[in-house]
Formats: C-alpha cells, sequence, structure tokens
C-alpha cells in the first residue's frame, strides 16, 4: 500500500486518510498537502477515546503495523484550523522520517495509543503542539528534529498528557512508557512571551521518559499542572535563553498524581551533565527548579521522591538575589505525611546560588545530600 503525489489543489476533510481497522505495510511518500484540512496525514487504525486501561494496552497487537511517512510536505495556509500535520493512531512500527509540517493549529507530529514509533529529522515550524503524545504509548522516539516557533500562542514544543477532551471523564491509570526525546533542535524565535504553555516541554505523564542531548533555545520545561510522571532523565543538553518570559524556570519539575487510592511508584527526576546560559533573566527566580508539590487542584502526590542534580553547569545573568538551582518541600497537605524525599545536588558549577527550602517540620523526611558545588565568584 503506498501513496504518493500532489493534495496542494484538492480541498478534502484530510490529504492522506487510512483507516479505520486494519493497515499495513503502508508507505506514503513525498507528497504535497497543501490546502486547508483537519489533518493533513491521518493513520489511525482506531481512536484512543473512552477506552478502558485494558483497551489501550500498549502491548497489545494493534490493527495498524509497519507505516512509514517520509519525506512529505504538510503545510495549512495561514488563518485556516487545521488539526493536526501527521496524526497517527493505535499503530505499531511507525516511522515518520524527513517530514516538513508547518502551521497546524492542534498538533505536528502525534502519536496516539502506539508501540515502537520514531519521528526522525523533521522539520517542524509554527504548529499548535509540534511534537505530541496522548493515550498510553510506549518506546516512542522523537529525534534530530529542528522545531522551530515564532509567535506567542501558547504553543509547546512538546506536550506528553495521558488523555485530552475525548475521554469523559479522563482515565488516570494511562502514562506513556519508555519515550526518548533525543538530539532535537526546540528553537523559540520569539522576543518575548507571555503565555506560560509558548516554547514549553510538557513533561506530563509517564513511567519512563529521557530528554537527552537536545538543544534547547528560550524552551523551559513544565510539569505542575500534569499527574503521574514517575521517572525523568535529563541529560546532556544545552540551554540558552536570552527572552523576557513569564518567569518559568527552564526546568520546573514538581510533584502530582490524581489517583489517591494507593501509594505511587516512587517519582525520580534526574538533572545531570546539562549547560545553562541565560541572559535577560531577571523574572527568573531560579533556572532549576524541584518543588515537591505544585500540581493542579485536587492532585495532591501519595508517593516518594528521589531527586538528583549533578553536574550540570549553570551561568546565570541575573545573580543579585535569584538562584541557580532551588529545591524546594513545599507540599503540605493531602499524604505530606507519607512523603519521603531524596535529594542529591552535587558537583555542580554555577554563577547564582544554590536554595534549599525544607520547612523546619518537615526536615526529618528529607534526606539532603549537597557536596562538590562550585559557586563562581561575579
Amino acid at each position: 500500500m503506498g501513496t504518493t503525489g500532489d493534495f496542494s489543489k484538492y480541498d478534502n476533510h484530510n490529504g492522506v486518510y487510512l483507516g479505520s481497522g486494519v493497515v499495513e505495510d503502508a508507505i506514503i511518500v513525498n507528497n504535497r498537502i497543501l490546502g486547508p484540512r483537519c489533518h493533513g496525514i491521518c493513520v489511525v487504525s482506531a481512536h484512543v477515546y473512552n477506552r478502558t486501561y485494558e483497551d489501550r494496552d500498549p502491548d497489545q497487537s494493534f490493527p495498524g503495523k509497519r507505516i512509514l511517512i517520509q519525506g512529505n510536505t504538510v503545510a495549512a495556509p495561514p488563518n485556516n484550523f487545521c488539526a493536526g500535520g501527521i496524526f497517527v493512531g493505535f499503530v505499531q512500527d511507525c516511522r515518520i522520517v524527513g517530514n516538513h509540517v508547518e502551521g497546524y493549529n492542534d498538533v505536528g507530529i502525534d502519536f496516539e495509543g502506539s508501540r515502537n514509533g520514531i519521528a526522525d529529522s523533521n522539520v517542524l515550524i509554527d504548529n499548535g503542539k509540534s511534537l505530541a503524545l496522548y493515550g498510553n504509548n510506549k518506546n516512542i522516539t522523537f529525534s534530530n528534529n529542528i522545531v522551530t516557533i515564532s509567535e506567542d500562542k501558547d504553543n509547546p514544543f512538546f506536550q506528553n498528557m495521558y488523555s485530552n477532551s475525548g475521554d469523559d471523564p479522563p482515565i488516570t491509570d494511562i502514562r506513556q512508557t519508555d519515550i526518548f526525546v533525543t538530539g532535537n533542535t526546540f528553537w523559540a524565535k520569539i522576543d518575548t512571551y507571555k503565555r506560560s504553555w509558548t516554547g514549553a516541554i510538557v513533561t506530563g505523564t509517564a513511567k519512563r521518559l529521557y530528554i537527552r542531548n537536545n538543544n534547547f533555545i528560550n524552551a523551559h520545561f513544565m510539569s505542575h499542572f500534569c499527574d503521574n510522571l514517575e521517572t525523568i532523565e535529563v541529560t546532556g543538553n544545552s540551554f540558552y535563553n536570552n527572552v523576557e518570559g513569564d518567569g518559568t524556570a527552564p526546568i520546573y519539575l514538581a510533584v502530582a498524581e490524581r489517583d489517591k487510592t494507593k501509594k505511587q511508584p516512587t517519582k525520580n527526576y534526574i538533572i545531570s551533565n546539562n549547560h545553562f546560559r541565560s541572559v535577560n533573566d531577571a523574572g527568573m527566580s531560579s533556572i532549576i527548579l524541584v518543588s515537591t508539590g505544585g500540581g493542579t487542584e485536587g492532585s495532591a502526590p501519595y508517593c516518594d521522591l528521589n531527586v538528583v542534580i549533578n553536574d550540570n553547569i549553570v551561568d546565570r545573568e541575573t545573580t543579585d538575589g535569584k538562584s541557580a538551582i532551588t529545591f524546594h518541600h513545599n507540599y503540605d497537605r493531602g499524604y505530606a505525611d507519607q512523603m519521603k524525599v531524596n535529594c542529591v545536588i552535587r558537583n555542580n558549577v554555577t554563577s547564582a546560588d544554590i536554595d534549599i527550602k525544607i520547612p523546619e517540620h518537615r526536615r526529618e523526611a528529607v534526606n539532603l545530600v549537597l557536596e562538590g558545588n562550585t559557586r563562581l565568584q561575579e
């Protein structure tokens, strides 16, 4: 099964659509899809919405198998609502390689409820959520992509969520597993932003999420309104900031958990071997910020937490009254009395202070290791 051609003259609901049902050995290459569409390329063997956890088991055999989407140009015209550039759902062994996706309001490249997917060497320009995951994906890699935005429109670079508006009520036991974001360039070509999602890396819901060896330019991490992030590793990345934003730290990780019926797995936050350079940053209280609380209304962590922040270089312009690294044990409600915290901050080189905020009545619950760090003099 294969498609190739010029779809620019047609005003169809979707440019290329394969589904619902069995979709195997599909090849979609070298197409031009330029008109207003709901989706540019859509390969959905089944929808992920309103299904139980068992229905979305990422280890099942999916009806969509062995999909190649390569060398396509998928661009939406200005001032038209076009949902998704390249959207795949309930598929396994899918490769999305060397495509150009531009101007889609909702998502650029989106995996939903899928397994063994790779999006590599794509160019994504001014999409609503450039790279996106929904609904229990497993073993998905985003690598070597160039992702840019040029407007402040609440448009995150990467969004990782268990659910969306298609689930009523939302299913809270859905988590991505083994998600790799590596070797990408994320660049916000803007002078300032006031909307918190603009240029965001939404870490969201994952058992294991690895973010390695990327270049982030005017980007920032957000986890404080998402739930069920178990393990995140942020290693070997380069962060550069030169715009005045909304004050969000380049890395902000907070613990949130909605399932309070039982104690959840220990959360592990690892931030290691990254290089941060930040200017025009007077509005940022810290460059790396990890807090034990800060989730959405109604979320109450019922878990323990391990934090490792080591071997980072943190160089910021504004140092007076500002921090390079902050750990804040601010969770003080719900199951706070049952939360144990291990925090290791070691061998970092910083141009500003390391700030530890632990209330006196929580000190016994925190095992803190603070050693080998170097504070550069002004």
